[in-house]
């Protein structure tokens, strides 16, 4: 009796926590949309390999950021 009662107390708490970190995540998202209004397919795909690179560690942050620019900018 007493174990369930414990998971849901946590269960609780960390969805409290994963509520209080969404309003710093929401306050980033407007950016983003405006960032890819205009952006054509192949730009879009190039960003889309950039986060794959960066998640699976093959890119560092600064690369990362330098071709994700350029592809913002249209140097692409």
């Amino acid at each position: 009796g007493a174990a369930p009662a414990a998971v849901t107390g946590e269960g609780v708490a960390a969805a409290a926590a994963a509520s209080a970190s969404a309003p710093a995540a929401a306050a980033e998202a407007p950016s983003q949309p405006d960032a890819l209004r205009g952006l054509d397919a192949d730009d879009l795909r190039g960003l889309a390999d950039l986060e794959e690179a960066r998640a699976a560690g093959r890119l560092d942050a600064a690369s990362y950021e330098q071709q994700r620019r350029a592809i913002l900018e249209g140097e692409r």
